[in-house]
């Protein structure tokens, strides 16, 4: 069972948080409530997470870019197994962390985004 405010989905938790944050901030206030920012890892997580929280919104989620490889992994360090970008993120440019966007009609479809960019954010627990 989840905490209130919680979501339950597969053996793990999740909540969104309206406060607008950096991905930097967001992270550290996923960290202190036992949890981290949320990653993907199968469409049916996706469409849960989407469907729930994320509907007419863009929120931070666990994107971030590893500096040494330019490519996007999990906050906690795991590869992408599963993907749903808007495009192929860009590898070069300041837009190193990931959001998940339901602007127009990407229907929380990923993007990549400056991690100074303030806004809501996902955390997960499980």
């Amino acid at each position: 069972t989840c905490a209130k405010d919680w979501f339950y989905f597969n053996r793990s938790c999740y909540r969104a948080y309206n406060t607008q944050l950096s991905w930097f901030y967001a992270r550290a206030a996923c960290l202190e409530n036992g949890g981290d920012l949320l990653s993907i890892n199968s469409d049916g997580e996706q469409q849960f997470v989407y469907r729930r929280m994320a509907v007419n919104k863009t929120f931070w989620i666990g994107l971030v870019k590893d500096q040494s490889s330019k490519n996007f992994r999990w906050s906690k360090g795991e590869e992408l197994a599963y993907l749903n970008w808007i495009r192929h993120p860009n590898i070069s440019g300041p837009e190193d962390c990931g959001e998940m966007t339901d602007y127009g009609s990407f229907h929380g479809k990923w993007n990549d985004n400056s991690c100074s960019k303030k806004q809501p954010y996902i955390c997960e627990k499980g």
